[in-house]
């Protein structure tokens, strides 16, 4: 008598194929939360930045103007903020006004201040930039 019974569980093959599909779906799943992760943290650095930048901003516009002595721009300067290190710069920049917006006896130029906020890794690319009229 030769009964071929077969014992209930699964056959080596079938544990190799789903060993081999979760495998997948698991490498799946960690790419994308490394995707995510670093999405934040690029977000993270560029709020950071802005919110540098608008205080750079705020402080060269709550200056007073004076005529003796014009306003000059600091140097390159690094601050940290909330662990990470970030290189701000400052640009000067003077343009001539339209003729319809001049005014006789007042200024025929205009002073902007261009904040840049970067990563010292990475200075050349721009996390932030903001710009405020000159004092």
């Amino acid at each position: 008598m030769n009964t071929s019974a077969r014992t209930p569980g699964f056959t080596l093959v079938e544990v190799l194929v789903a060993l081999v599909v979760l495998a997948a779906v698991l490498y799946a799943a960690s790419v994308g939360i490394r995707s995510a992760a670093q999405q934040e943290e690029a977000q993270e650095a560029r709020i950071l930045a802005h919110w540098l930048a608008a205080n750079a901003v705020n402080e060269i516009a709550l200056l007073p103007a004076t005529e003796s002595q014009p306003w000059t721009p600091p140097e390159q300067r690094e601050a940290l903020v909330y662990g990470r290190t970030f290189q701000l710069r400052y640009r000067l920049l003077e343009e001539e006004l339209p003729e319809t917006l001049l005014i006789e006896g007042q200024p025929t130029t205009a002073r902007r201040v261009v904040v840049e906020v970067a990563a010292p890794a990475a200075p050349d690319t721009i996390l932030a930039r903001l710009e405020v009229s000159a004092p």
